[in-house]
C-alpha cells in the first residue's frame, strides 16, 4: 500500500457508503449526495500534500470536513433517527483511520 494508504482507506470508506446505501433497498436522493461527498473525499485525499509537519493533518482535515458535510446533509434533509447514525458512523470512521495510518514512502 505504502504511498497510497490513506487513499485506499478513503476508497474503502466510499465503497462502504455505496454498500449501505445499495443494501437499503434502494438508493434515495439523500444517499446520492452520500456518495458524492464520498467520492470527493476520495479526491481530496488523494490530491492533498503528504509532506512533514503542519500539512501532514491536511488529508486528515479535509477528510473530516467531508464527514462533516455528509454529517450535516444527512441530518437536515432527513432529520435525525437511528437510521442516519450508520452512514454518519461509516463517515466518521474515515478521518480516525485517514490519521491512524500513516503513508510510507
Amino acid at each position: 500500500m505504502g504511498q497510497y494508504t490513506k487513499m485506499i482507506i478513503a476508497v474503502l470508506a466510499a465503497a462502504g457508503q455505496v454498500a449501505y446505501s445499495s443494501i437499503s433497498g434502494g438508493i434515495t436522493p439523500v444517499e446520492w449526495v452520500n456518495i458524492a461527498i464520498a467520492g470527493a473525499t476520495v479526491l481530496g485525499v488523494y490530491y492533498g500534500p503528504n509532506v512533514p509537519g503542519v500539512a501532514m493533518y491536511t488529508k486528515v482535515a479535509f477528510a473530516a470536513l467531508m464527514a462533516g458535510l455528509m454529517a450535516a446533509v444527512q441530518l437536515a434533509i432527513d432529520g435525525f433517527s437511528a437510521e442516519d447514525l450508520k452512514p454518519i458512523g461509516i463517515a466518521a470512521a474515515n478521518p480516525v483511520l485517514v490519521f491512524l495510518f500513516p503513508n510510507k514512502a
